[in-house]
């Protein structure tokens, strides 16, 4: 069966398996509340995640949950069993994972009469299956959510996967012989071949094909410069990866009794056309809310789509103006994903200014949206938020308060959670399972980071992690590094070492306060 074969190719090639901030319970809530429902609180909720991998996605969440449970499943066993062991080293009772077929897991669930699930993550899966397991997905979504339950389905679109298309079919022409081993590194041979057929030969003045190698050539660039060899293999090598169209996937969710929402990731807005006859056509040939979107695909050749949807029967709580999302949202708050200073410089003196103003100033701390829908012109908030959001994609409805702790010895500290968590991976070889923040952010980090992590303890001064950091290196006969003028510079002295240590310790403290790492005690 097709599904034995794909199931062969991610034992063999296993994903990396990291978090997505977009698809945290605490995401979904928040983007499920604004457009009107009544999402289970993220704190209490039953979690499945469908095509967990090792579990990169949910362990993070379970650590930050622990009054929640998750479920995750897989069909790669041997994906499951490494995530098995980080989870058995981490001491996390709250999540399991487990290697079910898609296929078997309504029969399991709701046959053996267990609880049904609040939140249904199913990320970069959705499009890499065959149509009769995008079926049992989606039946997994009508049968196993809970009432007012949220899910979350990812995958590639069209129009903008037309362009990549072709591409994926020659890499898998070219690798069609090879054995499974050399499959990539085959497909990414014939790009070389490609390359150097277009540099020996001219398009003799014909347009389309000097636009259509340009186009080629700019995808077949961002592969090759692509360092991720498990996502390449799934996603231009693997047996199925098919794109489609948003309103057909819209159309296979009413099959199933679910309806879309709204995209995670993306805002579409007829106040994008400044001129009015352009508006005024586009409401009159793309008048309701899925047309729109459409639309808006076809103008932006947009390629992957991060869809969240609930059950039918929810629909008619669902509101899609301003001034009800803005009451939705009062009791939230908002925040910055980066410090956006040049975006604050470039709105000083526009509407926008207020606003942004506020949140730079407080970055990463959340302002209240009461607070924030007040410095909003009236009845403007929303399109303000949105405008910030389309021109940042920095912009942030969270449930509850943020604040940014600084580290100070004997009142702020690692969180103690972490701890076993991070001593995992700083311990562990590499298993292509990456760290996830509070917010489900995936932090790359090396072992020796994760080592200075645990340092800030509370007891620890900057500067004896600043001398423990530097004691390391001396004993391991590491030279710190600088990059000077493009060029790569060892710094041997005494000196130039204390002001690398102590900058880079610094710099390491307030990433963990930017990504809420740190508690009170």
């Amino acid at each position: 069966m097709i599904n034995d074969l794909i199931k062969q190719t991610y034992d063999e090639t296993m994903y990396d398996s990291n978090a997505f901030a977009q698809t945290s319970t605490e995401s979904l809530f928040a983007m499920a509340k604004t457009y009107g429902l009544n999402p289970p609180n993220p704190d209490f909720a039953n979690v499945l995640e469908i095509g967990c991998a090792m579990g990169g996605n949910i362990i993070g969440q379970a650590i930050n949950h622990p009054n929640s449970h998750f479920l995750g499943i897989d069909i790669s066993d041997k994906q499951i069993e490494v995530g098995k062991s980080i989870i058995q080293n981490v001491g996390c009772k709250n999540i399991e994972l487990e290697a079910i077929d898609i296929m078997d897991l309504v029969k399991i669930y709701k046959g053996g009469g267990k609880k049904s699930f609040d939140y249904i993550i199913c990320h970069g899966i959705y499009s890499w299956v065959p149509g009769f397991v995008r079926a049992g997905i989606l039946e997994t979504m009508r049968e196993l959510l809970s009432e007012q339950g949220v899910g979350f389905i990812s995958y590639n679109c069209y129009p903008g996967w037309k362009y990549v298309e072709p591409i994926r079919d020659f890499m898998r022409f070219s690798a069609a012989n090879a054995d499974e081993k050399d499959k990539l590194q085959t497909a990414l041979n014939a790009f070389k071949f490609e390359k150097a057929y277009y540099a020996s030969s001219n398009t003799s003045g014909d347009a389309m094909q000097t636009l259509t190698r340009q186009i080629k050539l700019e995808n077949i660039n961002l592969i090759e410069n692509t360092s991720n060899r498990s996502y390449l293999t799934h996603e231009y090598i693997e047996i199925c990866n098919q794109p489609f169209y948003f309103t057909d996937f819209v159309a296979d969710l009413e099959d199933f009794g679910l309806s879309y929402i709204a995209d995670m990731m993306m805002y579409f807005s007829l106040d994008e056309f400044r001129s009015e006859a352009v508006r005024e056509f586009a409401k009159l040939n793309y008048p309701d809310r899925i047309a729109m979107e459409q639309m808006f695909d076809f103008l932006y050749s947009t390629r992957f789509r991060s869809s969240l949807i609930t059950k039918k029967s929810n629909e008619p709580n669902l509101v899609f103006d301003d001034s009800s999302k803005e009451q939705n949202i009062k009791d939230m708050h908002i925040v910055l994903g980066s410090p956006c200073k040049e975006f604050l410089e470039r709105v000083k003196g526009s509407y926008l200014e207020p606003l942004t103003k506020v949140l730079v100033d407080a970055y990463p701390s959340s302002v209240s949206a009461a607070k924030c829908i007040e410095l909003a012109k009236k009845d403007d908030f929303m399109a303000e938020f949105y405008d910030i959001k389309v021109a940042t994609n920095s912009i942030f409805c969270v449930s509850k308060e943020l604040k940014a702790i600084p580290y100070k010895v004997g009142k702020t500290r690692l969180k103690q959670v972490y701890i076993p968590y991070l001593t995992h991976f700083m311990n562990s070889e590499k298993q292509g399972v990456g760290i996830a923040t509070p917010l489900n952010g995936n932090m790359e980090v090396e072992k020796i980071e994760i080592e200075v992590f645990l340092m800030f303890d509370g007891k620890n001064s900057l500067k004896d992690i600043q001398s423990a950091l530097k004691t390391k290196f001396k004993r391991e006969k590491i030279y710190p590094t600088i990059v000077q003028n493009g060029n790569q510079k060892i710094l041997t002295s005494s000196k130039e070492q204390d002001e690398y240590f102590k900058d880079r310790v610094r710099k390491i403290a307030e990433q963990l306060s930017f990504v809420y790492m740190f508690e009170e005690f």
